[in-house]
């Protein structure tokens, strides 16, 4: 199940800093998807991009059952994270060079072979 997690993961990290969730339709739960797709909206009618590039996942700890065919596991991942104006190509936010580490909860539903992401929350570090 963790290559299935880091292959949803992957696939998350790379439709985010493409822009394009599309890719992400069997792999998100309805409401994540409308909400993810609402951030990236309001990103671009304020001109800014966020890339998130070089990630590499360290560790996937902390499973839990939370309710019927729902769990949660922490994600610990380090990444390249920026925030880019698109007219100015200025950086708003972040670092184009040096890696960021991050812990994120993410929920999962369904069964092995189809796991969809339901929920993410940050934390922290």
């Amino acid at each position: 199940m963790e290559a299935e997690i880091e292959a949803i993961f992957l696939k998350v990290q790379d439709a985010w800093n493409k822009h394009d969730l599309r890719a992400l339709s069997e792999s998100y739960g309805d409401n994540l998807y409308e909400k993810h797709e609402k951030i990236l909206q309001k990103m671009s009618d304020k001109g800014q991009i966020n890339h998130t590039r070089s990630v590499v996942l360290d560790g996937i700890t902390r499973y839990k059952e939370v309710k019927d065919n729902q769990f949660e596991v922490d994600l610990y991942f380090v990444a390249i994270d920026y925030l880019v104006s698109v007219n100015s190509g200025q950086i708003i936010a972040g670092n184009t060079q040096e890696r960021r580490a991050f812990k994120q909860r993410w929920t999962f539903s369904g069964q092995k072979g189809a796991l969809r992401v339901e929920k993410m929350k940050e934390f922290k570090i």
